[in-house]
């Protein structure tokens, strides 16, 4: 997955920003791709990264909820599959300059379970810009708490990137 990652990350940076007027201003888009996030972990025997695909449904439509989907196959940092899946909603247009912020945002949240049987419940919220030509792609940082077995809080940190499916 960390090579799939890679490829995508080398790709749509530099074909930059998709300007906001150029978005569509109705219809839908599915973007897959990835997501790859860090967090602290004291114990050896608790998942410390959190990886995985994600499934991206953007709406144009102002009337309806922008974003809906799920990241899923997730694994931790020995490639072991973390039970269960995360929800991404809301989504919003920031109408930030696209040189100094990110322009759109959207949630995800989740309990999954490792190998260990430690749940893990986990809040996030991703930071990015539609990039390429005609929104071809979705990326940028992915910031939350994660809290483990219902303990202390613990700050997430990582990235995504998310290509769109050809019509």
């Amino acid at each position: 997955m960390d090579a799939a990652i890679g490829t995508l990350l080398a790709t749509y940076p530099a074909a930059g920003f998709t300007p906001l007027e150029e978005l569509a201003s109705g219809g839908n888009s599915t973007y897959r791709g990835y997501l790859s996030t860090q967090y602290g972990s004291t114990s050896d025997d608790k998942t410390s990264r959190l990886v995985g695909a994600m499934e991206i449904h953007v709406s144009f439509d102002s009337s309806t909820e922008m974003v809906t989907g799920s990241a899923y196959d997730l694994i931790d940092e020995e490639s072991a599959r973390l039970d269960g899946t995360l929800t991404l909603s809301g989504g919003t247009l920031t109408g930030a300059d696209q040189n100094l912020d990110a322009t759109f945002r959207f949630d995800g949240e989740g309990s999954l379970t490792d190998t260990n049987e430690n749940t893990i419940d986990i809040q996030l919220t991703f930071s990015g810009d539609f990039l390429g030509v005609g929104a071809a792609a979705i990326g940028g940082d992915v910031n939350g708490s994660v809290v483990v077995n219902e303990g202390a809080s613990k700050d997430l940190a990582g990235i995504f990137i998310s290509e769109k499916d050809l019509p």
